[in-house]
């Protein structure tokens, strides 16, 4: 027999939804703008969060773990 996903969920940890109380709220390094972790782009060493890949490049420069270099003349 088919089950609600809420009832298994309630069985199982005590809640109906696991997101709903569960919403973590991150701040991009670079551009200091405040995100739900669900919206966040990228996801760095699991203790940087970047909103896209322009904030990260720039964060990475910034730090020293990137260097900028070109090729060609």
């Amino acid at each position: 027999m088919l089950e609600h996903p809420d009832i298994t969920n309630v069985n199982l940890t005590g809640y109906p939804q696991t997101e709903a109380y569960t919403q973590v709220i991150v701040q991009c390094p670079t551009c200091n703008n405040v995100h739900h972790v669900t919206e966040v782009v990228l996801c760095y060493r699991s203790e940087h969060y970047f909103c896209n890949q322009s904030c990260f490049v720039e964060w990475m420069l910034n730090n020293d773990d990137l260097s900028w270099s070109e090729v060609g003349d």
